[in-house]
Order: structure tokens, then C-alpha cells, then sequence
């Protein structure tokens, strides 16, 4: 049986769009995943459409199949160039914003 080993995550820069959960700015999002080769919609959460900004998400076809993302999700575009959506909490202990840019 192979040893469990400790590694480190090697560092990478990355890109990502953080969803306030308008719809102007999940058209943003959808657009510039579109422009990258990547699929993604913007999709009312139920059958009859509220037109409530916070009734909707994004669906974003990743590596691993579709992949919901709700407001406040951070929309990042990997490595490799796929696109996949991170819930809050987990981006917020996982990347680093560079550059001197703010989340607002």
C-alpha cells in the first residue's frame, strides 16, 4: 500500500468574476465564459420565471458536467482554461485577489 505523503498545492494564477447576482452582471460572467470557449446560461431557479434577481443562477458546463452557481459564487476560469463555479467561503480560503484589486 502506498504511503499518504504531504504535499503542497503548487501556486497558480487564475481568473475569476465573483456573481454579485444581477443580471447585468451574470451576463458579464456568461459572456466572457462564452468568449473563452467554455458554455454557461443564466436560468431562473423555478418553472415560472419571478424575475427576482435572487431566483436565478448560472450554469456553467465544466469538466465535470454542469455545475450550478448561485449569487455570490466566484466563477473562475483554471489552469487549463475550464471554467467552474466556487462557493464563497471555500474562494475566499482558496485564492488570493492580486494585483491590488478589491471585492466591493
Amino acid at each position: 500500500m502506498p504511503d499518504v505523503l504531504p504535499v503542497r498545492k503548487r501556486p497558480a494564477t487564475v481568473q475569476a468574476m465573483i456573481w454579485d447576482g444581477t443580471p447585468e452582471c451574470a451576463t458579464e460572467i456568461v459572456n466572457w465564459i462564452l468568449r473563452n470557449g467554455g458554455v454557461a446560461t443564466y436560468r431562473c431557479n423555478g418553472e415560472q420565471c419571478s424575475r427576482k434577481a435572487e431566483d436565478h443562477h448560472l450554469l456553467i458546463s465544466t469538466l465535470e458536467g454542469a455545475h450550478r452557481a448561485d449569487p455570490g459564487y466566484w466563477i473562475v476560469r483554471g489552469v487549463r482554461g475550464e471554467f467552474y463555479g466556487c462557493r464563497p467561503d471555500i474562494a475566499a480560503e482558496t485564492y488570493e485577489i492580486l494585483d491590488g484589486a478589491s471585492v466591493d
